[in-house]
């Protein structure tokens, strides 16, 4: 642990990298769908992930902004907004995240009894 300035200080942690990773390629992106498409392949890249889903808050409503699925050797996105209550995500792992603010990885062991019925 590093301190930056009183009561500022900065954890490294494997989802830290992954956001630092996603800061930098996406530090030059000024277009808001190359952006989105850039948070979405790094995440999925990082987390090693078959499907990823970028939900954003807006006022009370859960938007999910686009998704992506890993095939053999590719990336399908789709950025299409729509609630997302309609994006078959499941959603008790929706309101924890929206609740807490966290990052869920359902292949983590500890994430994944959490959520053992979705």
């Amino acid at each position: 642990m590093s301190n930056c300035e009183p009561g500022l200080s900065i954890r490294p942690t494997t989802a830290g990298a992954g956001v630092v990773a996603a800061l930098q390629s996406v530090s030059s992106e000024l277009e808001l769908d190359r952006l989105i498409r850039t948070i979405v392949t790094v995440a999925a890249e990082h987390a090693g992930a078959q499907r990823v889903a970028l939900v954003l808050s807006t006022g009370d409503a859960l938007n999910a902004v686009a998704e992506a699925s890993t095939g053999r050797d590719d990336l399908r996105m789709v950025l299409e907004p729509k609630p997302a209550a309609d994006a078959n995500l499941p959603e008790a792992v929706l309101r924890h995240c929206a609740r807490t603010g966290e990052t869920v990885d359902l292949a983590d062991p500890t994430h994944r009894r959490l959520f053992s019925d979705t």
